[in-house]
């Protein structure tokens, strides 16, 4: 399940980062980035008794991502089709995080994203649900920003390629970028939960509606990010991430 000498390499610090040249999501530190979690091998680990794994959080908010037993791992591998290291989703597992992430996101003006490669789209699965408030999924092969009483669609097609998704509640409106690109969503308004309880990476509920494919990082800010701003995190993933 390991690539052969995996395992020894995935309890490293958590400050792994400190020493190399900052790339944007680090610039947030202290500016309202509540969690922000990459699935490379350096991050996340095997942890102690039920605990699977965990995907330690680089927000400095200590918010690590825990997925306890009950199916095959998240595992980091160096995943052969994309030449790059990720949290394998292969169905039947999700990792949760804390509450505090949901209630420090709040329910308008925050930002959400996650670099993914959705591998079935042919269900309803979560990518990323915030405190059973908002949640960015897949759903008859679209993707989808989905809150209380519907859900919003983009004019797309969900596919299995690798993207970068980011959502922002703006005054009470979402807008969902694809790739650097704004994309129309069927329904941007309208009011949402407060969000509240855990959050979830790798499926829509608790055990139910759970991803197949790679996450290779998922990050949440309590702001909205600027038009520059959106510009640097794609121009840091596209550099970061050669899939993309």
């Amino acid at each position: 399940m390991y690539p052969l000498g995996g395992r020894q390499n995935l309890f490293a610090s958590r400050t792994a980062q400190a020493s190399a040249p900052l790339e944007f999501p680090f610039t947030l530190i202290g500016d309202h980035l509540e969690g922000f979690w990459r699935f490379d091998s350096n991050q996340i680990a095997q942890g102690p008794g039920s605990l699977i794994a965990q995907c330690f959080d680089q927000s400095g908010q200590g918010r690590d991502a825990l997925q306890v037993s009950g199916g095959p791992d998240p595992r980091p591998d160096f995943d052969t089709s994309t030449g790059q290291g990720a949290g394998v989703f292969v169905g039947g597992q999700f990792m949760s995080i804390d509450d505090t992430f949901a209630t420090a996101l709040g329910s308008d003006n925050f930002t959400m994203w996650a670099v993914l490669r959705a591998d079935d789209t042919s269900g309803t699965v979560g990518m990323l649900n915030i405190g059973s408030s908002v949640a960015l999924a897949i759903s008859s092969a679209a993707w989808q920003m989905l809150r209380v009483g519907g859900g919003l669609t983009t004019d797309g097609s969900a596919n299995t390629n690798p993207h970068l998704m980011v959502v922002t509640r703006v005054s009470g409106t979402f807008h969902m970028y694809l790739d650097g690109s704004e994309v129309s969503l069927s329904a941007p308004t309208g009011a949402i939960n407060t969000p509240s309880g855990v959050t979830l990476m790798g499926a829509l509920q608790t055990n139910a509606y759970f991803f197949i494919g790679l996450l290779f990082e998922t990050g949440g800010v309590s702001r909205v990010l600027t038009s520059p701003e959106l510009d640097s995190l794609w121009t840091y993933v596209r550099a970061h991430y050669s899939v993309l």
